[in-house]
């Protein structure tokens, strides 16, 4: 696999000289296990004091590859060529205390990144680690939370809080270290479309008022299309082309216009039910769910919306029999034919190998290896690679977007007659979240009911028969998805 890279910087940005914190020159990867094989070729690009640039490519381009292979700690191990100069210093000579220092990641699973209890204890691990005096410390965090307006998720446990609330944490937690360069892997993809405005804005501030460099990985162009001084894309233009950007930066990553695709073959046998459910985490005071109620019936497609926080994962995980309610009872009719797929896939993920993860449900030959191939080819993870190279990768050295596709697969070769589906397009390009509409389509044709929680209104749009809006632990409303889109004066289908 072969990739090359284009630069294009924005008309708008200053053309005044800025420091450039990162350079990458003619970088090529392979990794360990396939050696024959660059994940990245040939990739330039340069990152300035106070700016901020796009990283963009399809799914499995590379994108996150480059950024571990930026910070030295998380390099993956294999065949690299080229340089990678932050500061002034390749990345492979900075110990370990320089890398700290300078360089901060926040990876796609920003619940892998918080390793304390709680909010507090995440932003003073790194500076304890550091040897940071207890005084520098306490000016540190004071100025962080108060930075980013979050005294109130400080002491709360970080395993209860939503994934726009983690995000946040792990980004105070990369710079309250006070880093020169912040590196961020698809930070919106798990954020409601007002978090995310938030959270871009609170970008812009660390880029421009404590001029730190920012990379950013992302498929959402949109989001960050207006606070952008440059886009580096991945694959089809000529390696370090240089080019004003009159161009759209739509048509880079551009967004389907496929009609709504939603089946009607949806019947009325109740399949889920949630009766006057109530739940709380273990030493929370705040109840997640309360008297929350909700019916779902046989070969429907429901999808659930709501702020970052409000309760959509959880009554996922209730639902899937992950979570006990405290008070209130769950009917599953399809509880012993399920399949449930978290917001972090790597949760599914114990073999060695795609292949062992695709064979491990394989009982009584539920499905062959031939099902396997012809899933797999539908779901778009063979576009970028062979069958054969595929099958032998690890499931850890996949993208995150390619790890979201493989969950997918996993569960849908069991034809489980309920799909339980935590935020399934996160991480995926345009193409790749046709592929997973397609998927989704035809479960449902085969007679599965499904339930996704989701910030994708696109995806909504296209395949959900109803919509419910979760709101203050409670199902507010629920609304076929054309009349939801009607009477909303906030949520959009484009």
């Amino acid at each position: 696999m072969s990739e090359h890279s284009s630069y294009i910087q924005n008309s708008s940005a200053t053309s005044v000289s800025k420091e450039v914190v990162l350079a990458i020159q003619n970088l090529s990867f392979a990794y360990a296990l396939t050696p024959d094989r660059n994940v990245v070729e040939d990739f330039s690009c340069e990152v300035c004091a106070g700016q901020i640039s796009l990283l963009l490519g399809p799914t499995g381009s590379g994108k996150s590859t480059i950024l571990s292979l930026i910070k030295p700690e998380i390099a993956p191990q294999g065949r690299r060529e080229g340089s990678i100069i932050v500061c002034g210093q390749e990345v492979s000579t900075m110990t370990q205390a320089q890398s700290v220092d300078t360089i901060a990641f926040v990876p796609q699973a920003t619940s892998q990144a918080l390793v304390c209890e709680t909010p507090l204890k995440e932003l003073a691990f790194g500076l304890e680690n550091r040897g940071v005096s207890e005084k520098e410390m306490r000016r540190r965090i004071f100025e962080t939370i108060s930075f980013f307006g979050m005294e109130s998720l400080l002491h709360k446990r970080c395993n209860e809080l939503s994934g726009g609330e983690q995000q946040l944490v792990a980004l105070a937690a990369a710079l309250v270290l006070r880093p020169k360069l912040l590196l961020l892997d698809e930070p919106t993809s798990q954020l409601d479309p007002f978090a995310q405005k938030s959270f871009t804005a609170l970008l812009e501030r660390v880029a421009r008022e404590l001029n730190v460099a920012v990379l950013v990985a992302t498929h959402d162009v949109a989001a960050f299309e207006h606070l952008a001084d440059a886009r580096v894309c991945l694959g089809g233009e000529k390696p370090g082309a240089l080019q004003a950007d009159s161009s759209s930066r739509q048509a880079l990553c551009p967004c389907s216009s496929v009609p709504n695709q939603a089946s009607t073959a949806a019947d009325s046998t109740l399949v889920l039910e949630f009766s006057a459910v109530t739940f709380a985490y273990p030493q929370s005071d705040q109840l997640a769910l309360s008297k929350c109620s909700l019916e779902v019936t046989g070969r429907e497609i429901r999808a659930l919306v709501g702020g970052n926080g409000s309760g959509k994962s959880t009554l996922l995980k209730l639902a899937a029999g992950v979570l006990r309610p405290r008070r209130g009872h769950i009917y599953n009719q399809l509880q012993q034919s399920q399949g449930y797929i978290p917001q972090d896939p790597e949760l599914l993920f114990t073999c060695q190998s795609v292949g062992e993860e695709l064979v491990q449900w394989q009982q009584s030959d539920a499905y062959s290896d031939q099902d396997v191939q012809e899933l797999l080819e539908a779901s778009g993870l063979l576009a970028r690679t062979t069958y054969q190279k595929l099958m032998s990768s690890h499931p850890y050295d996949l993208s995150g977007g390619q790890q979201q596709l493989l969950a997918l697969v996993k569960v849908l070769l069991t034809k489980a007659r309920l799909l339980i589906l935590d935020e399934p397009t996160k991480g995926l390009d345009a193409p790749t979240k046709d592929a997973v509409v397609n998927l989704l389509s035809r479960a449902q044709s085969e007679g599965a009911t499904i339930v996704i929680a989701t910030h994708d209104m696109q995806l909504i749009s296209r395949v959900a028969d109803n919509v419910s809006l979760v709101f203050d632990g409670q199902i507010s409303l629920t609304e076929p998805t054309s009349e939801f889109f009607e009477n909303s004066w906030v949520w959009s289908a484009e």
